[in-house]
């Protein structure tokens, strides 16, 4: 992830396990897209759960301190 404070956050995925820290070969980057974050309750530890879940999509949310990254996944028909 690329927070920014005053954007939407992006969120970078790769094909590369086994990188550091935002240290990644630019070929290895698979996709990359902007979320922006909300804010919710106090959560001491890293969560990730889906509160939505349909059929054909779902929404998965980071969430860490008291900023909530929410990802909405959809699966093309």
């Amino acid at each position: 992830m690329v927070p920014h404070s005053h954007e939407p956050w992006e969120v970078v995925v790769v094909s590369e396990w086994d990188t550091h820290h935002g240290m990644f070969p630019f070929d290895a980057e698979v996709f990359r897209i902007t979320v922006r974050p909300e804010q919710g309750a106090h959560m001491e530890t890293l969560g990730f759960y889906f509160p939505v879940v349909g059929p054909y999509e779902a929404t998965l949310r980071l969430h860490w301190g008291t900023t909530i990254v929410p990802l909405r996944i959809e699966v093309p028909r």
